[in-house]
């Protein structure tokens, strides 16, 4: 299976810092745009078949409605892939978020506040949102992962966090028929 993850885009961010220094804020911005731009390419040349966005697509006080049409068109032209949206802490879904006022093209899956599995022939996806800025009702603890027979006698279950680089966290997975936990840390 292949896939392609992206998280912390952060579009329409104010770059306060690069904005000090002669227009390098508006220099950021369009380089994030070519950014996605190529990854699009990407996906196209290679014939990916799904796009992780794993939060912060955009900074939600500040988004235009004119970068989330750029984004989406960026969306349509990869009408095979499928397009996974975990909305962030910075984007999260909330009521005047464009996740939910906004017409995504079909291909474009958004998760809510509540587990979604999305089944498909190459994986199942599971996902959840962001929905306040400050994470307190995030329901991490709550995801319930089916566990399905595999011809492998060794099956990995996972999730894909937006977790810090050097955070310790820890993995179940499941072993000729016996579930077993690890700590892992993301380098």
């Amino acid at each position: 299976m292949k896939f392609v993850h992206i998280a912390d885009m952060h579009f329409d961010a104010p770059f306060v810092v690069l904005n000090s220094r002669t227009n390098w804020g508006e220099i950021r911005r369009i380089e994030q745009r070519d950014a996605l731009k190529k990854i699009i390419n990407y996906i196209k040349e290679n014939n990916i078949k799904f796009l992780f966005v794993a939060g912060d697509l955009y900074e939600n006080e500040l988004i235009r409605e004119s970068t989330i049409k750029y984004i989406n068109d960026l969306f349509k032209q990869i009408p095979n892939t499928k397009v996974f949206i975990s909305p962030g802490n910075h984007d999260p879904y909330i009521n005047n978020s464009y996740y939910k006022t906004f017409q995504w093209a079909e291909n474009v899956i958004i998760f809510s506040q509540n587990q979604k599995v999305y089944e498909t022939s190459d994986a199942d996806i599971y996902g959840i949102a962001f929905t306040d800025f400050y994470c307190k009702d995030l329901k991490v603890n709550e995801i319930k992962i089916n566990n399905k027979e595999v011809e492998d006698s060794a099956h990995l279950k996972y999730e894909i966090y937006k977790y810090k680089i050097g955070k310790k966290i820890k993995v179940t997975y499941t072993r000729n028929d016996v579930e077993k936990e690890t700590n892992i840390v993301l380098k």
